[in-house]
Protein backbone atom coordinates (compact mmCIF):
# COMPACT_ATOMS: atom_id res chain seq x y z
CA UNK A 1 0.00 0.00 0.00
CA UNK A 2 2.75 2.33 0.34
CA UNK A 3 4.06 2.22 -2.88
CA UNK A 4 0.90 4.12 -3.61
CA UNK A 5 1.32 7.86 -4.27
CA UNK A 6 1.59 9.38 -0.70
CA UNK A 7 2.04 13.45 -1.15
CA UNK A 8 -0.86 15.00 0.46
CA UNK A 9 -2.04 12.52 2.28
CA UNK A 10 0.74 12.70 5.23
CA UNK A 11 2.80 15.88 6.06
CA UNK A 12 6.53 16.77 6.82
CA UNK A 13 8.94 13.37 7.88
CA UNK A 14 6.71 10.84 7.87
CA UNK A 15 5.55 11.73 3.59
CA UNK A 16 9.16 11.50 3.02
CA UNK A 17 9.45 8.48 5.35
CA UNK A 18 6.54 6.74 4.02
CA UNK A 19 7.71 7.81 0.09
CA UNK A 20 10.94 6.81 0.78
CA UNK A 21 9.39 3.06 2.01
CA UNK A 22 6.85 2.59 -1.10
CA UNK A 23 9.64 3.62 -3.76
CA UNK A 24 12.01 0.91 -2.19
CA UNK A 25 9.40 -1.68 -2.20
CA UNK A 26 8.28 -0.61 -5.78
CA UNK A 27 12.06 -1.04 -6.83
CA UNK A 28 12.16 -4.70 -4.73
CA UNK A 29 8.88 -5.26 -7.03
CA UNK A 30 10.59 -4.68 -10.10
CA UNK A 31 13.14 -6.80 -9.28
CA UNK A 32 10.70 -9.62 -7.37
CA UNK A 33 10.97 -12.50 -9.80
CA UNK A 34 14.43 -12.60 -10.45
CA UNK A 35 14.92 -12.61 -6.80
CA UNK A 36 12.70 -15.10 -6.32
CA UNK A 37 14.33 -17.47 -8.94
CA UNK A 38 17.29 -16.98 -7.14
CA UNK A 39 16.64 -17.06 -3.36
CA UNK A 40 16.83 -21.02 -3.53
CA UNK A 41 20.24 -21.50 -4.84
CA UNK A 42 21.86 -18.45 -2.80
CA UNK A 43 20.80 -19.54 0.58
CA UNK A 44 21.97 -22.93 -0.13
CA UNK A 45 25.11 -21.73 -0.87
CA UNK A 46 25.43 -19.34 2.06
CA UNK A 47 24.98 -22.58 3.99
CA UNK A 48 27.32 -24.19 2.45
CA UNK A 49 29.95 -21.40 2.88
CA UNK A 50 29.50 -20.71 6.10
CA UNK A 51 29.79 -23.81 7.72
CA UNK A 52 32.32 -25.56 5.52
CA UNK A 53 34.06 -22.80 3.68
CA UNK A 54 34.89 -20.55 6.07
CA UNK A 55 33.70 -22.54 9.82
CA UNK A 56 31.43 -20.22 10.94
CA UNK A 57 28.32 -20.79 13.07
CA UNK A 58 26.04 -17.56 13.17
CA UNK A 59 23.13 -16.77 15.52
CA UNK A 60 19.86 -17.93 13.49
CA UNK A 61 18.97 -13.80 13.31
CA UNK A 62 22.26 -13.26 11.92
CA UNK A 63 21.88 -16.22 9.10
CA UNK A 64 18.45 -14.84 7.70
CA UNK A 65 19.25 -11.24 7.36
CA UNK A 66 21.99 -12.16 5.77
CA UNK A 67 20.69 -14.32 3.62
CA UNK A 68 17.02 -11.65 2.65
CA UNK A 69 19.67 -8.66 2.16
CA UNK A 70 22.05 -11.42 0.00
CA UNK A 71 18.67 -12.54 -2.13
CA UNK A 72 18.21 -9.13 -2.55
CA UNK A 73 21.05 -8.16 -3.71
CA UNK A 74 21.78 -11.34 -5.93
CA UNK A 75 18.34 -11.23 -7.38
CA UNK A 76 18.83 -7.70 -8.57
CA UNK A 77 22.06 -8.23 -9.85
CA UNK A 78 20.96 -10.94 -12.01
CA UNK A 79 17.81 -9.50 -13.54
CA UNK A 80 19.93 -6.63 -14.59
CA UNK A 81 22.43 -9.04 -16.43
CA UNK A 82 20.03 -11.37 -17.53
CA UNK A 83 16.66 -10.74 -16.98
CA UNK A 84 16.49 -7.33 -18.13
CA UNK A 85 18.53 -7.98 -21.52
CA UNK A 86 16.72 -11.15 -22.40
CA UNK A 87 13.24 -9.11 -22.17
CA UNK A 88 14.82 -6.28 -24.14
CA UNK A 89 16.04 -9.02 -27.00
CA UNK A 90 11.96 -10.43 -27.13
CA UNK A 91 10.05 -7.08 -27.49
CA UNK A 92 12.71 -6.38 -29.89
CA UNK A 93 13.00 -9.65 -32.55
CA UNK A 94 9.24 -11.09 -31.40
CA UNK A 95 6.96 -8.01 -31.12
CA UNK A 96 3.32 -8.84 -29.77
CA UNK A 97 2.37 -11.04 -32.06
CA UNK A 98 -1.63 -11.22 -30.66
CA UNK A 99 -4.24 -8.98 -31.58
CA UNK A 100 -5.68 -7.08 -28.46
CA UNK A 101 -8.57 -8.84 -26.88
CA UNK A 102 -11.63 -8.73 -28.24
CA UNK A 103 -14.17 -6.39 -26.66
CA UNK A 104 -16.06 -8.06 -23.79
CA UNK A 105 -19.26 -6.17 -24.73
CA UNK A 106 -22.53 -9.01 -25.60
CA UNK A 107 -22.27 -9.32 -29.20
CA UNK A 108 -25.63 -8.30 -30.67
CA UNK A 109 -29.39 -10.63 -30.67
CA UNK A 110 -30.34 -11.93 -34.20
CA UNK A 111 -33.90 -10.68 -34.43
CA UNK A 112 -36.38 -13.76 -33.37
CA UNK A 113 -37.96 -14.77 -36.44
CA UNK A 114 -41.98 -16.00 -36.49
CA UNK A 115 -43.21 -18.69 -37.28
CA UNK A 116 -46.05 -18.34 -40.20
CA UNK A 117 -49.21 -18.04 -39.15
CA UNK A 118 -50.48 -21.44 -38.06
CA UNK A 119 -47.63 -23.22 -37.07
CA UNK A 120 -46.31 -23.69 -33.45
CA UNK A 121 -43.58 -21.54 -32.34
Amino acid sequence: MLSLEVRGLFAGRIAKLLEGFGTGSAYLGRHSYSIYLWHTPFIQLVAVVLRKVIHVHLAPLTVSLVEIVGCCVVGIVFARLIEFPVLKFRDRFFPMLQQPAASTAPAAVAPAVKAPAGEPA
